[in-house]
């Protein structure tokens, strides 16, 4: 039972962490189409 628990909050923390760099490389990609937007590239 314990070993489930394990897996499963392993599973959980990698989930989040997919998640957490989908947002972030979402946000870098927003950040660079307004740099352009503006000029700044």
């Amino acid at each position: 039972m314990a070993g489930g628990i394990r897996e499963i909050n392993r599973l959980s923390i990698w989930i989040f962490g997919m998640i957490f760099l989908l947002i972030m490389a979402m946000f870098g990609t927003y950040s660079i189409v307004i740099w352009i937007k503006e000029g700044k590239i």
